[in-house]
């Protein structure tokens, strides 16, 4: 699996791998980045590297502490999160159960990434569960 990094405002995300029954990715947090779960899937976050907080709550009101080792459920009932860097780079890999078409195939077919490099990010080609996302309407 060859991983596709994407730059975002505040930092980057590297989709590493994803199936139907799990996707990660890989976030680099230069400043914030935000998190959706709005009742679909718990996102589980491991902190690989730096500090910083984590905002949730109707106004981004509630606050907890990161740092390096802290991994921290987000629950599906949450409809938006914030993660922010409080030094130079936050490292944070986000794990979660995806819906393939709209949050893997589609996002990355808007970034203009090949058809063949999403489906491996299933493993081998033949069997990955993108396979079958090939020609799909967008």
């Amino acid at each position: 699996v060859t991983p596709i990094a994407l730059e975002e405002p505040g930092g980057s995300r590297t989709v590493l791998a994803a199936c139907n029954y799990f996707a990660a990715e890989l976030i680099r947090i230069c400043d914030r980045i935000l998190g959706h779960p709005a009742g679909t899937c718990f996102h589980v976050l491991t902190v690989l590297r730096g500090t910083g907080q984590l905002s949730y709550g109707p106004s981004l009101d509630s606050v907890l502490s990161l740092s390096a080792g802290d991994s921290v459920l987000v629950p599906a009932g949450i409809s938006e999160y914030e993660v922010r860097a409080e030094e130079d780079l936050l490292e944070v890999v986000r794990a979660w159960v995806p819906d393939l078409l709209q949050e893997i195939v589609t996002p990355l077919r808007q970034r203009g990434v090949a058809w063949e490099r999403i489906v491996q990010l299933g493993g081998e080609p033949r069997n990955s569960d993108l396979a079958r996302y090939i020609g799909e309407p967008e």
